[in-house]
C-alpha cells in the first residue's frame, strides 16, 4: 500500500498514539513550528534562526512498536494500545504509522494462538510485545514482556520458547530472533501487578535466534551495517534516519579537529558518522547493551565510555582534553541544567543538540545561550508524523574565539 492510498486511521481519537492525524500533513508541520517558536520564546531564547524543516513520507515510518496483549474469556487474544490519556486497553486492527510487517506479526501471534498451544501458553503470560524491523522489513526481532512465568516443567523453558518461535517463524520468515523478559515494576493503574522479586530471581530469560539485527543505513554517503541488540535504543523513523544523521554530523564536522564527544551515544549511530572527521571520538552511553553494540563495530578511533553523561562531564571537567565538537542526543528528560552548565564550562567550539522533547530543549538552550553560545541553526526533523512529538537539531557556536581545540 502506498502512503498516498492510506486514509485516516479508524482508531484515531480514542487511541493514544496519534494526536494530530486529522490535520493535513502540511498543517502538522506548521503547527509544530509554531509550538517550537512558542517554547523557545517562553525560555527567553531571543531571535532564534529560521527553522529549517525536514520531512518524508508521513505513513508506515515506524520501525519499532510496543503493543499490549489481552487474553479474552473465550481463550482468544487481542493486541492493542492504550486509550488516550489512560491505561484502558484499546484493541486495534490498523496502525498506518507502523511498518506493515510489525502489525502483521502481532496479528499473526493472535491468530496462531487459536490453534497452537505453545503460542497460546506464552501469550497467556505476556503483558506487552515489542517488535523491531529493518528499514526494508527483511528482518524482525520480537520481545515478549511477561507478567508471569509460563507453567512449564523445570528445565524446559528454553525448549518451550524455541517451539513458540519456530511456530511463528513458519508464518513470518522475516523473524530472526526473539527474547522474553519479566516486567518487574508495577505500572500505575495497571490491572495486574508485574512479577515479584522472588519470581524475577527464579527466572532465566529465554532467547532464540539472533540477539539483534543488522540495520543497514547510508551515513553521509557511506553504507554501514549497524548492529542493534534486541531492546537497544534506535531512532524510530526509517525514512528520515539518514537525513537526521546528515544534519547533525555534517554541520558538526565543520568543527572537525582532534576530538569529538557523542553523548547519549546509544549504539553509535552518530558516532559512526563522526568518526571519519575527527582524530578521536568519545562515545558516552549508560546502557551497557548499547555500548557493547558499538564496541562490536571496532571503529579504530572511537573510545567508548559506559557511564551517565552527568558522571562523565563531572570527571571531564578535571581532564585536559577539550573537544572541538560535542553532539548530544538525550532522552525526553533532556540534558539537565547541571550537565548543561558543566558542558558549557568546557567551552567546546560547537555543540549539536539533537532533541526529541522541545520543552526540555528550550530549557537547556536557555542555559547554554546564557553561558556564551549562539544558536546558529535550528532544524525541525519530523520523525513522528501524525503525532505531537517532534525531533529538533539545534547547532550552537561559541560567541568568542577562546574555545580551545581538543588535544590529542
Amino acid at each position: 500500500m502506498t502512503p498516498e492510498a492510506l486514509s485516516l486511521c479508524p482508531h484515531f481519537g480514542p487511541c493514544g498514539g496519534c494526536q494530530i492525524q486529522d490535520l493535513a500533513y502540511e498543517g502538522q508541520l506548521v503547527l509544530k513550528q509554531q509550538r517550537l517558536v512558542e517554547l523557545l520564546a517562553a525560555a527567553d531564547v531571543a531571535d532564534p534562526p529560521s527553522i529549517q524543516v525536514h520531512s518524508a513520507a508521513p505513513w508506515q515510518y515506524r520501525n519499532r512498536i510496543r503493543m499490549r496483549v489481552i487474553a479474552e474469556p473465550d481463550g482468544t487474544f487481542q493486541i492493542g494500545y492504550n486509550q488516550r490519556a489512560s491505561n484502558t486497553f484499546l484493541p486495534i486492527r490498523s496502525c498506518p504509522i507502523s511498518a506493515p510487517l510489525l502489525l502483521r506479526a502481532a496479528q499473526s501471534l493472535c491468530r496462531l494462538a487459536q490453534t497452537n498451544g505453545s503460542i497460546a501458553q506464552w501469550l497467556d503470560v505476556t503483558d506487552e510485545i515489542e517488535l523491531f524491523t529493518t528499514r526494508n522489513e527483511s528482518r524482525l526481532q520480537l520481545t515478549l514482556l511477561l507478567k508471569a512465568i509460563p507453567d512449564v516443567a523445570p528445565g524446559q523453558l528454553s525448549r518451550s520458547f524455541a517451539a513458540f518461535c519456530e511456530a511463528l517463524q513458519c508464518e513470518l520468515p522475516e523473524m530472526s530472533g526473539a527474547g522474553a523478559d519479566l516486567l518487574r515494576s508495577t505500572r500505575a493503574n495497571a490491572p495486574k501487578p508485574r512479577a515479584s522479586r522472588r519470581m524475577a530471581a527464579a527466572f532465566t530469560a529465554p532467547a532464540w535466534g539472533s540477539p539483534g539485527l543488522l540495520y543497514g543505513a547510508t551515513l553521509n554517503g557511506v553504507a554501514e551495517q549497524l548492529w542493534v541488540s534486541r531492546g537497544s535504543f534506535f531512532q524510530v523513523n526509517r525514512w528520515l534516519l539518514e537525513e537526521l544523521v546528515a544534519i547533525a554530523t555534517t554541520r558538526g564536522s565543520s568543527a572537525q579537529g582532534a576530538l569529538a564527544w557523542d553523548l547519549f551515544a546509544g549504539v553509535g549511530l552518530f558516532t559512526r558518522a563522526l568518526a571519519p572527521h575527527f582524530e578521536r571520538v568519545v562515545a558516552v552511553e549508560s546502557a551497557s547493551s548499547a555500548t557493547a553494540d558499538l564496541a562490536a563495530a571496532r571503529v579504530p578511533n572511537v573510545a567508548i565510555r559506559t557511564a551517565t553523561v552527568l558522571d562523565f562531564l563531572r570527571v571531564a571537567a578535571l581532564d585536559r582534553d577539550r573537544p572541538s565538537l560535542v553532539l548530544l542526543d538525550p532522552p525526553r528528560a533532556g540534558l539537565g541544567l547541571e550537565a548543561a552548565t558543566l558542558l558549557t564550562q568546557l567551552r567546546p567550539g560547537r555543540i549539536v543538540y539533537v532533541s526529541c522533547e522541545p520543552v526540555t530543549l528550550a530549557r537547556d538552550l536557555g542555559a547554554m545561550l546564557f553561558s556564551g553560545y549562539n544558536l546558529a541553526e535550528l532544524h525541525l526533523v519530523d520523525m513522528f508524523p501524525q503525532t505531537s512529538h517532534m525531533e529538533t537539531v539545534a547547532i550552537l557556536d561559541r560567541m568568542d574565539d577562546q574555545a580551545q581545540p581538543g588535544r590529542g
